[in-house]
């Protein structure tokens, strides 16, 4: 048997305990690949009920609004109110299931920045202490897609939203300007199995990034100006970046 049809074998099986389940008026709400177990016949085994719902009960140990399952696989509505859901929401996670293991993947990263870490240890530098730059912690989101078309053809694409850390408007004589922004990035890899001469497989990975910058008005300040702010600048704009590389082994 082909490897994708064992793969749809197996998620026929996962889509038929799903439906012997929520014959039984139970909803799985955390369907995904690391609760789908296979054993030595090559057997699908649902397992990891502890987030189910049972449809028939009369009361429910989860909060309304409260968000309970895996991101990566969660329908919208479960994401918005984990138990208002019925058992559509585990056949969208079987369909994602589906998509995830056809050769696509997805990763979602959140990073904390403790910028405000830096304003002790910077206390004594001419940006701290002279400046008096401030500075703030941040969240910044990142989702990335990857979905391998054939074996040696992989786009890939991604976005994040990147928060500045930088509090003050005016940074005195440093003038120091940044702004919140939004990027989003596309590119592919091409591996090229039997290239001429070579012994060895190449690889090109090309991309293109695009962010956005949100506007920011910013004072300028310098001491050679007989007044401050000497100028007031809306910092913002469209930023474009193109990369591409050649990997060899020798």
């Amino acid at each position: 048997m082909s490897e994708k049809r064992n793969i749809m074998a197996l998620l026929q099986q996962v889509a038929e305990g799903l439906a012997h389940a929520h014959d039984a008026g139970v909803i799985h709400r955390d369907v995904k690949p690391a609760n789908v177990l296979i054993d030595r016949t090559d057997c699908a085994l649902l397992v990891d009920f502890g987030l189910v719902r049972d449809l028939d009960a009369s009361e429910q140990l989860t909060a309304t609004g409260e968000v309970l399952g895996t991101l990566s696989y969660m329908s919208p509505e479960q994401a918005r109110d984990a138990q208002s859901v019925d058992h559509r929401t585990d056949i969208y996670a079987a369909g994602v299931l589906y998509h995830f293991t056809d050769n696509f993947r997805v990763g979602i990263t959140v990073e904390r920045q403790n910028w405000s870490d830096l304003e002790s240890k910077l206390r004594t530098d001419t940006i701290k202490d002279q400046a008096d730059v401030r500075l703030k912690d941040i969240t910044v989101p990142r989702v990335g897609f990857e979905w391998a078309v054939r074996d040696n053809v992989i786009p890939t694409a991604g976005a994040a939203y990147q928060e500045s850390p930088l509090e003050s408007i005016r940074t005195k004589d440093v003038n120091y300007l940044d702004s919140d922004k939004f990027i989003v990035g596309v590119g592919t890899s091409l591996l090229i199995q039997n290239p001429p001469i070579l012994a060895y497989p190449v690889r090109l990975d090309f991309g293109y990034q695009f962010q956005k910058l949100e506007d920011r008005d910013f004072e300028l300040t310098s001491d050679r100006a007989p007044a401050n702010p000497y100028e007031t600048l809306t910092a913002g704009g469209e930023v474009h970046v193109f990369s591409g590389s050649l990997t060899l082994k020798f």
